[in-house]
């Protein structure tokens, strides 16, 4: 159970969200740009589906023309383009302003990088790349760009990562501790949880039935069972960890209280011991897995520090109304 209660799908998913895949920030510093969404003047162009209008396709010989498209593509993928767009933009600012410059081989380095997490195997690797990249849309120039703006924050908080020893031997222990083996069964309700309670101990019913009757999990497809639990992960909430420490194979836990009323019951299955691993023997993996970590939570840092300077005129009635959601939820992320 992770991230808000869910277990979620790493793997694929996951390597685009490291290599920056999505809008991190979208800004523009320049004072002549006032924030908002404006009304185009008498020299704004206005889209009209008339003859003006380029002609994209021509079916049964009627044409189909750009002005009927464009509100439509807007309306998909707009905001993340203009998102793109002008965080690259405002990276390629500040890599000037320090001094810094972009190489063809500071984007090698990203896709490589990209590569690497997808699978160990670089054939394997590059077709997961392509698959990933058809299933997202991700063309020539938008990958491109996406490498270009990845590269450019790396680069512009690379002095700001300072790792130590105690960072690299917390997550040696995280990888090669003792991990915890249980199922889970996520339910809404006091007396939902009560009729679990009374299924498993009353009625001896397979905790991996009652999981995947009345579980709300996604872990319910698997019986309740999650991935092993780790003292030190964070990426699981508190109280499911420190529940699971205590418990020995075959316990059943009490019931835990989470976040927004919902409920959890744990069932131990194993308990794994510490492997044998030599410390010196993998410290520069944790240590470079570790850099790669700390990088990416700088480089969304940074990115959200620009998007805090923000100040863009949007004429497009979609595309603003698009932007001002997206607006509204970053500012209730920063609550």
């Amino acid at each position: 159970m992770r991230n808000a209660y869910f277990i979620l799908s790493v793997g694929l998913a996951l390597v685009f969200a490291v290599s920056g895949c999505r809008p991190l920030a979208v800004t523009n510093t320049n004072p002549g740009i006032k924030s908002g969404i404006g009304q185009p003047d008498a020299h704004t162009p206005v889209a009209k589906t008339n003859s003006v209008s380029p002609v994209v396709a021509v079916m049964g010989g009627e044409t189909i023309r750009w002005a009927e498209i464009r509100p439509h593509l807007i309306e998909a993928a707009g905001l993340m383009v203009l998102s793109d767009m002008i965080l690259d933009r405002m990276m390629m600012e500040e890599i000037k302003k320090r001094g810094l410059t972009l190489t063809t081989a500071d984007l090698e380095k990203e896709r490589q990088l990209m590569l690497k997490q997808l699978h160990k195997d670089e054939n394997q690797a590059v077709r997961l790349l392509r698959r990933l990249r058809e299933q997202r849309g991700l063309g020539q120039e938008r990958f491109t760009l996406m490498l270009r703006r990845n590269a450019g924050l790396r680069k512009l908080v690379g002095k700001q990562v300072k790792i130590e020893e105690a960072m690299i031997k917390r997550l040696f222990n995280l990888q090669y501790g003792e991990k915890i083996i249980v199922r889970m069964i996520l339910v809404s309700s006091p007396v939902k949880a009560n009729e679990v309670i009374r299924r498993l101990a009353k009625d001896k019913t397979p905790f991996e039935r009652v999981a995947w009757e009345m579980s709300q999990d996604s872990s319910r497809a698997n019986g309740g069972l999650l991935p092993p639990i780790s003292i030190l992960d964070s990426t699981f909430p508190l109280e499911i960890r420190n529940e699971a420490n205590r418990l020995k194979p075959g316990e059943l836990s009490r019931t835990i209280s989470l976040n927004e009323g919902q409920l959890a019951i744990l069932k131990c299955v194993e308990r794994r011991k510490p492997e044998k691993v030599d410390y010196a023997k993998v410290k520069a993996n944790l240590q470079s897995q570790l850099r790669l970590q700390m990088e990416r939570a700088e480089m969304d840092r940074q990115a959200r520090m620009m998007l805090e300077k923000v100040n863009i005129t949007i004429y497009d009635s979609v595309l603003g109304e698009a932007w001002k959601k997206h607006q509204k939820q970053l500012t209730e992320l920063k609550k």
